[in-house]
């Protein structure tokens, strides 16, 4: 048995990516190898702040180009195939149980909500959504709603999905000591700006539908008004008729 060396980072970095770039289908326009790649290097930045050793960024390195690999599978409940993937091969590469465990573990801590029980597992987390405290998130966000789309996995439409959204990042928190001092302070602009946007979001439609009921009012009237003209119509015509009949009668 073996530690992961940097043999076996270079050969999970050729599978993933020719898995990735092969085999994701169209309606992934968020989870790509792109996605993929900028998460691994999150995690060898933020590895290399929490000081971790070599060793243990190699681990780290492993479990990141893994993550996602799972979508290729199915949407929820990927990290499960994501985690057995690497075990697999991990375990034809010999590499040891130790180190298996571990990028088992850092994968299956990426489940919302994060819980992770490493600091390789903490920090895989925070690689993994670094993108909510950077200025890049609003176009990242806007590729995740239209792979949600795509998929059916969540068909929302653009109010829906940032409440959605900011419940995300209300409730997320980083892991790592980077995270906390320095993505939080953007993720905390970021929720600011999205309940901006969907406070006129809704506003807008508030707007929509006081004068769609104004509209509406106003045509009870309308028509309340012609029934009452129609009324009395008919009564004055009634009060002709009778007078004939009384001239008729005399």
């Amino acid at each position: 048995m073996t530690k992961i060396n940097d043999e076996i980072v270079s050969m999970a970095k050729q599978f993933v990516s020719s898995l990735l770039m092969h085999e994701t289908p169209d309606e992934l326009v968020y989870h790509t190898i792109d996605h993929t790649r900028a998460v691994v290097k999150n995690a060898e930045f933020i590895g290399k702040k929490e000081n971790l050793n070599k060793d243990e960024l190699r681990i780290l390195e492993v479990a990141a180009w893994f993550h996602d690999v799972g979508y290729l599978v199915k949407y929820a409940g990927h990290e499960e195939v994501s985690a057995k993937t690497a075990v697999e091969f991990l375990e034809k590469s010999n590499v040891n149980k130790e180190s298996i465990d571990l990028v088992r573990q850092s994968i299956l801590a990426t489940l919302l909500p994060q819980k992770p029980s490493s600091k390789i597992a903490g920090i895989l987390c925070d690689a993994d959504m670094m993108h909510l405290g950077t200025i890049e998130y609003f176009k990242l966000i806007d590729k995740l709603r239209k792979e949600w789309k795509k998929t059916d996995f969540k068909p929302l439409d653009k109010l829906k999905f940032e409440e959605a959204s900011l419940e995300l990042l209300e409730n997320h928190r980083y892991h790592t000591a980077y995270g906390r001092e320095v993505l939080q302070k953007e993720k905390d602009k970021n929720i600011e700006i999205l309940k901006s946007r969907i406070s006129e979001k809704q506003n807008k439609i508030n707007r929509k539908e006081q004068k769609k009921e104004k509209k509406s009012n106003s045509y009870s009237r309308g028509v309340d008004s012609m029934f009452k003209l129609t009324a009395r119509n008919q009564i004055n015509l009634s009060s002709i008729a009778d007078n004939k009949s009384n001239i008729l009668i005399s």
